[in-house]
């Protein structure tokens, strides 16, 4: 028992240790794959942002690109409200001399988008002047198609608050940041004659980018490189083409800084080829801001001298039309404004305006908890392990079963058969030998004959547990009677009783004609092995009864018990005694291999009913066993 109780612990560990090792690598690869898939889907949430941001910025671009590329290829002629042209031919093909002929800018009646407040220009004296606003000469012209009195004053009250607000110093001086803040951005784009002049302009000195890296050392583009990129081929693309040689400088009368006529000495002359526009913000006095300017320096003939030109830009109108382009993406996004570089996150960047898209974007870290497809999978895993380790588990119980039932089946059927050959062996020597006087003759046989039933009763009850383990035994389910089946069972064990001294009592409690369908002779044979052991285990009980009584329950079924008045089974052998080669201590002195109850419960579950120990009553010697048979 020792030993046995050894195995089966050694087992029991073995199987907990695997089964801990099992779910413990299961417990592990489940965190790592749900850890990954968190990280997996705040990339993607990551991912998402960076593409929705990047379709923003392009849209916002779109839609100011059109208008900032026709400005930014516009003429330097055209910011004088009359300019003479560089070059015109009579009928006869023949050029006209320059000077003869004067032109009104297309800026001064053509209409623009509502967020370009005005054009203007800072002449080398330091006039400011705007083809919006004509002065009275232009005015008096005939012919010349003005915009309407209320828009020229606008646009006159605009160019004198720019005036008072912004000196041509200070203008100069946010040029020089405006092109420093563009190169400490994107120092590998920038135009060179921009690394140039930023470097002439007031207040450039140091403005070189420390921390940018060239195209070489990066390992790869970025979106805003990519846009930047295109954004300068479609300006370089765009940019104001030269009007005439360098050379014929000298000679050419291409552009007043301010509307005069013919007069060689009010005259200035422009060079053909402007710099770059470069956004740079102002502060207009009177005015919620800040502003927007595109400005752009125009060398002229006097080395060292130039003009400004620039368009200003109404940036809360422009950015409430920015932002409503993009709200379906981000509906609280903010445009602002970008004074100096660098710029940290640069995809954030527009390449046409100095400004950075800010939105409400915060990474949401998912729970574990939260459920996935991955989880179900997972979940499946586990339903898989548990599964194969329950029936792994099911299978060393089921050796370990097979193993002691095997172990008992040895031991009960080696000391049940050691009596009867023993007995055997021990009389047929006396008989043969001559041994056992002549009048003694008769009662050996007849012990004889007793071992030899009882051999025969423990082999056949053998192969009968046999034949059910494999599901080979056979019924015969007929047609009969309660009382049918009560008086065959006291003509059987009647007499049995008596001989043990006991006596049976039959009771059919008026179920007598009450039909029922079964196995009248297996029922017997469970019968036969309750009343058997009563015999047995009650033997010398004060009360030599043994009762065998019908009844019936609400359901329908009716139940046979078998009572005895013996000392009973106690609580802690009540469902061992059902087990095959079972038995309980008080039997340590009665015969058998303890297959009785064993056999007696299949054949009850063979015939649809089933086999159970009741208690006898409220402080009732005796055990009672009660078989229930369906109607």
């Amino acid at each position: 028992m020792t030993r046995r109780r050894r195995n089966a612990r050694f087992a029991l560990t073995g199987f907990v240790l695997v089964s801990l090792l099992v779910f413990g690598s299961l417990a592990w690869a489940s965190w790592v794959s749900l850890r990954s898939q968190r990280a997996e889907q705040v990339a993607l949430q990551r991912e998402r942002h960076r593409t929705d941001l990047a379709l923003a910025l392009r849209r916002m671009e779109a839609r100011v690109q059109s208008t900032l590329t026709r400005e930014t290829s516009r003429s330097p002629y055209e910011y004088s409200p009359l300019y003479y042209p560089p070059l015109l031919w009579d009928n006869t093909g023949l050029p006209i001399e320059a000077g003869q002929y004067s032109v009104v800018s297309p800026l001064v009646d053509q209409p623009l988008e509502e967020w370009l407040l005005l054009h203007f220009q800072v002449s080398p004296d330091q006039e400011w002047t705007s083809p919006q606003v004509p002065s009275d000469d232009l005015v008096a012209l005939v012919g010349v198609d003005l915009p309407p009195k209320a828009v020229i004053d606008r646009a006159a009250i605009v160019l004198s608050t720019l005036k008072q607000s912004v000196s041509p110093r200070e203008l100069g001086e946010r040029l020089a940041e405006g092109r420093a803040r563009d190169l400490a951005n994107a120092p590998w784009s920038a135009p060179e004659d921009a690394l140039a002049a930023a470097a002439a302009q007031p207040g450039a000195a140091g403005s070189q980018s420390p921390g940018r890296q060239a195209p070489a050392q990066q390992a790869e583009t970025s979106e805003y490189q990519r846009r930047q990129r295109q954004t300068l081929e479609t300006r370089q693309q765009s940019r104001a083409p030269e009007a005439c040689d360098p050379s014929e400088l000298a000679a050419s009368n291409l552009l007043l800084p301010e509307p005069v006529w013919p007069g060689e000495d009010q005259i200035g002359t422009l060079c053909v080829t402007p710099s770059d526009v470069t956004p740079v913000w102002l502060d207009l006095v009177g005015l919620d801001g800040p502003f927007l300017a595109f400005v752009r320096t125009v060398p002229i003939e006097i080395p060292g001298v130039f003009v400004y030109q620039g368009f200003l830009v109404d940036w809360p109108l422009l950015r409430s039309a920015l932002l409503e382009d993009i709200a379906d993406l981000f509906p609280d996004a903010d445009l602002a404004p970008v004074h100096d570089g660098p710029v940290d996150d640069l995809d954030t960047l527009m390449t046409w305006l100095p400004a950075r898209l800010v939105t409400q974007h915060s990474v949401t870290t998912p729970s574990l908890a939260a459920w996935s497809p991955r989880h179900s999978g997972l979940l499946l895993a586990w339903l898989a392990a548990a599964t194969v380790l329950a029936a792994v588990g099911l299978g060393v119980r089921s050796l370990l079963a097979l193993a002691e039932r095997r172990t008992q089946f040895a031991y009960a059927v080696s000391h049940e058969l050691r009596t009867p050959l023993t007995t055997f062996r021990l009389y047929t020597d006396m008989l043969t030998t001559g041994l056992v006087p002549a009048e003694s003759r008769d009662d050996y046989l007849k012990t004889l004959n007793e071992e030899s039933q009882r051999l025969a009763q423990l082999v056949e009850g053998v192969l009968e547990y046999s034949r059910l383990e494999h599901h080979s035994a056979n019924i015969a389910i007929i047609q009969t009677t309660v009382g049918a089946l009560l008086a065959q069972a006291e003509e059987r064990f009647g007499q049995q009783c008596t001989e043990r001294d006991h006596h049976l009592i039959v009771d059919a409690n008026g179920l007598a004609d009450r039909a029922c369908r079964t196995d009248p002779e297996l029922t017997l044979q469970i019968l036969g092995i309750l009343v058997d052991n009563a015999c047995k285990y009650a033997a010398g009980a004060d009360d030599p009864r043994i009762i065998v009584s019908a009844a019936d329950d609400r359901a329908g079924r009716f139940r046979i018990a078998v009572r005895d008045f013996g000392p009973g089974v106690p609580p802690n052998e009540q469902r061992a005694i059902f087990r095959p080669f079972s038995r309980g201590r008080s039997s340590a002195d009665a015969s058998g291999i303890g297959l009785g109850l064993a056999l007696a419960r299949r054949w009850a579950q063979l015939l649809g009913g089933r086999l159970e120990l009741v208690s006898p009553g409220d402080r009732q010697p005796g055990a009672c066993f009660q078989l229930v048979i369906n109607p």
